[in-house]
């Protein structure tokens, strides 16, 4: 268990899809390991809130989810989710 001394908060700012389409579980279990934090979803705000050790921690955390939500790959076949 990890000592929480930082917290942040990451929006998923998607309006169809649920959180699990864009951050499955092993997933979000692979970003815990990788930057020592503890990501807690709250499914009907879409965010996830970021606990860690260090605040570098909590932005490592916050970095992973923005290229995650940045090369989803929607249900129309965008990348960003946009009709061009």
């Amino acid at each position: 268990m990890i000592s929480i001394d930082f917290k942040d908060i990451w929006q998923c700012h998607t309006l169809d899809l649920s959180m699990d389409a864009i951050i499955p579980k092993y997933v979000q279990l692979e970003i815990e390991a990788i930057t020592s934090t503890r990501l807690l979803e709250d499914l009907n705000k879409q965010v996830i809130h970021v606990h860690a050790q260090s605040q570098e921690d909590c932005d490592k955390a916050i970095h992973k989810l923005d290229v995650l939500r940045k090369y989803h790959v929607s249900p129309l076949g965008t990348k960003d989710g946009l009709v061009h």
